[in-house]
């Protein structure tokens, strides 16, 4: 008898609706390393977890923003390259409908408003630059408490009297090109990520501050 033929959805070729999807997860590091949990009530009479940096992580690769949108192989490489930033929290943002390709012409399409330049320690930064992505991703934002925490913070009594001091600092580092991105140093680190124009050509290894 002539075997029948094979059936277009086989086990070995699942149909693309039945594919699993990329997980995306938020990566939130604390930047403080354990210190605004410990002086944050004594000094600005609020609570602070963490000071946060958020990488996103999705399709077996990591990114985030510093000295631009980078790109890494994993999250040991980011550890590598910056140091023992502790971890504070991973938060599982859902599953992706997006492929990589989609994705990195996204990153594109952003990069040009996420340099050193544009960086702004309240309103333009790692995390707002993470928030952006997942939206992209799976339709939803960070958490208010990890976006909106800037804010609260200067909107403390000490921290309005110190709301000038760090808004003249970041002029005049903007203005010399610096800024107050923390991973300022990981301009052309990232891997290439396989769209032209999303992370720099890599260059020699520069230490982050």
């Amino acid at each position: 008898a002539t075997a029948s033929a094979r059936s277009p959805h086989s086990p070995s070729e699942p149909p693309a609706l039945l594919r699993a999807m990329p997980r995306v997860s938020a990566v939130v590091y604390d930047l403080s390393g354990g210190l605004a949990a410990q002086m944050s009530q004594g000094l600005l009479g609020m609570m602070v977890s963490e000071i946060p940096h958020t990488n996103i992580e999705v399709f077996g690769r990591v990114y985030f923003f510093g000295g631009g949108i980078q790109s890494m192989a994993s999250s040991r490489e980011f550890a590598a390259a910056f140091g023992a930033v502790p971890v504070s929290r991973t938060i599982d943002m859902g599953e992706t409908s997006r492929t990589r390709e989609e994705f990195e012409a996204f990153l594109s399409s952003i990069r040009p408003r996420y340099t050193p330049e544009t960086y702004n320690l309240l309103s333009h930064n790692c995390n707002t630059c993470a928030s952006e992505m997942t939206r992209f991703l799976v339709n939803r934002d960070l958490p208010e408490d990890i976006i909106n925490l800037p804010e609260r913070v200067f909107s403390t009594p000490m921290g309005q009297m110190l709301r000038p001091m760090f808004e003249q600092i970041q002029s005049q580092l903007n203005g010399g090109g610096a800024g107050m991105d923390p991973f300022s140093g990981a301009q052309g680190m990232g891997l290439p990520m396989g769209i032209p124009g999303v992370v720099p050509p890599p260059g020699p290894p520069v230490a982050a501050p």
